[in-house]
């Protein structure tokens, strides 16, 4: 009996070794991760080949390595555990859903943040009214933030994560508050439209096709893509704002597929002063028919958004796919992916011939871009990987490397 306990008592104390001793871990070990975050800051194409040295990573069978996590808590409602000391930390709104998928109201205004109204103008002349989140009190403004939203369309939630990562990079960094204005732009579609958040004059869409710059649906006739709704209102904040020097266009996870998407097709008059944050996206847009697993039997692999081989947006234009790619590789764009994040998200063939799942799509993709590039990857991209984080948004938001890129840099 005596031995059953001791080896009972071995067997647990096993499992709970800290670092690279703990026997049940399949993801990259904590000095792992940090070797490889370090990596990306000075020689980011190894770190990706890194990243494809992790054991299991392939392993579609594999658990969630989010138990690993630094926060396994709901990171929407606790503060980052390496914020200074008294970093406040405000949780969004609680909005309750239709079905699980819309909304019968959004808030209007909560902690930092109230809502703004610009009218965008479509070119047969309609007109649609664009509500948006923005920071109050603000002077002297040379930054803007501009933010899209994941697959709920909260928007109002990743404003105010935003808001939080900027309460941490102003305890961190010593800033004084309202030189930097942190925009949300309302994302709405016809299931919210049918329960009452969409006033009569609001743009809306269909689903989430917003996230490949499709047309909006409402109100009446207007056509306006969603890439053209965020040139609009970029252009609206820098007249608002003369002394504007950076815009920061960022999103995560579907808002992540969203930027990306737009830093390879998008015509925005501030291109030269405009940088993607892009954080833990589920598929990316490859640039090229080339793609690391295997494309056999999948007919639409390159098609958009999944590449750029058919069936691009009209927002696209004229522009021919050479241009597109050119003007994607001289862009300041910023990869931010969690060393924890396994999750599939999206099993469609086309994604599935980019990576097993999002950690592994991200170092194919980074290689894929250096391919594109001449075999390195643009001086202008820069890869990010964070420690201990998996599919959460506010801890990319508010990570050590991410505060910098978003705020200051």
């Amino acid at each position: 009996m005596k031995l059953t306990l001791l080896a009972l008592a071995l067997a647990s104390t096993a499992y709970a070794l800290p670092g690279n001793a703990e026997f049940s871990r399949r993801q990259a070990s904590k000095s792992e991760q940090a070797s490889i975050v370090q990596l990306a800051k000075s020689d980011p194409l190894s770190a990706a080949e890194k990243v494809l040295t992790i054991k299991n990573l392939n392993d579609t069978h594999q658990d969630s390595w989010a138990k690993y996590n630094n926060l396994t808590v709901d990171t929407d409602l606790t503060q980052v555990p390496w914020a200074p000391w008294f970093t406040k930390f405000s949780p969004s709104p609680s909005v309750k859903m239709v079905d699980g998928d819309s909304y019968s109201e959004v808030p209007s205004e909560f902690y930092m943040f109230e809502t703004k109204y610009t009218t965008l103008t479509d070119k047969h002349g309609n007109n649609a009214t664009q509500p948006y989140y923005i920071n109050k009190n603000l002077k002297n403004v040379t930054r803007a933030v501009m933010v899209w939203p994941g697959y709920h369309r909260d928007s109002y939630n990743y404003i105010n994560m935003i808001g939080n990562a900027y309460n941490v990079y102003k305890k961190m960094y010593h800033v004084e508050d309202g030189s930097i204005a942190l925009v949300a732009p309302y994302v709405l579609n016809q299931k919210d439209k049918k329960h009452g958040a969409v006033k009569d004059d609001w743009i809306y869409y269909q689903d989430d096709n917003f996230s490949v710059g499709g047309l909006s649906r409402g109100p009446g006739n207007s056509t306006i893509s969603a890439f053209s709704a965020m040139d609009d209102m970029i252009n609206m904040i820098a007249k608002e704002y003369p002394d504007i020097e950076n815009f920061v266009v960022l999103g995560h996870s579907l808002g992540a597929q969203t930027v990306l998407r737009y830093a390879i097709i998008n015509h925005n008059a501030h291109d030269a002063k405009t940088k993607y944050w892009i954080g833990n996206p589920g598929t990316y847009t490859y640039l090229g028919t080339d793609r690391p697993l295997s494309k056999d039997d999948c007919e639409n692999y390159d098609r958009f958004p999944s590449g750029l081989g058919s069936n691009l947006p009209s927002y696209v234009g004229s522009a021919h796919k050479d241009q597109l790619i050119k003007k994607f590789l001289s862009r300041d764009v910023r990869l931010a992916q969690g060393l924890n994040d396994n999750g599939v998200s999206i099993d469609t063939c086309d994604t599935m011939a980019q990576g097993h799942n999002r950690l592994e799509r991200s170092a194919y993709f980074v290689k894929h871009v250096a391919a594109v590039n001449g075999g390195e990857l643009p001086k202008s991209f820069s890869l990010e990987y964070v420690e201990g984080v998996s599919h959460q948004n506010y801890p990319m938001f508010a990570a050590k490397d991410s505060l910098p890129y978003i705020f200051r840099d």
